[in-house]
């Protein structure tokens, strides 16, 4: 029983670890967006 709540526990926990991954990955992606236009300006 303990095994199963256990186990449960670290499935959310990798998939919250998944989305964290994600949305830094989106939040980097838009970063560079930015200081690609800022180069591409002169800012």
């Amino acid at each position: 029983m303990v095994d199963s709540s256990l186990d449960e526990a670290r499935q959310n926990i990798d998939k919250i670890n998944d989305e964290i991954v994600e949305k830094v990955d989106e939040r980097m992606s838009e970063v560079l967006r930015i200081v690609k236009y800022k180069d591409e300006n002169d800012m």
